[in-house]
């Protein structure tokens, strides 16, 4: 460490922290992604529920004025 240069030792002093910034920042990001694509995968579970409930309600009243 003794060999090397001021700015040698300011360069690591501001990547070090620079390059772990980057990394958490990177991390958050992808998380948001994958809650952003689980948000998607429900909200068409919940269309699809509400189609099939409509289905449900449909046979149901079909079948009350057939009985």
């Amino acid at each position: 460490m003794k060999n090397t240069t001021i700015m040698q030792r300011l360069a690591l002093l501001v990547l070090v922290p620079l390059l772990v910034l980057t990394l958490s920042s990177g991390i958050q990001v992808w998380q948001a992604w994958q809650s952003y694509q689980s948000a998607g995968q429900t909200r068409e579970l919940i269309a699809l529920s509400v189609k099939i409930g409509n289905l449900v309600h449909a046979l149901q009243v079909e079948r009350g004025s057939t009985a």
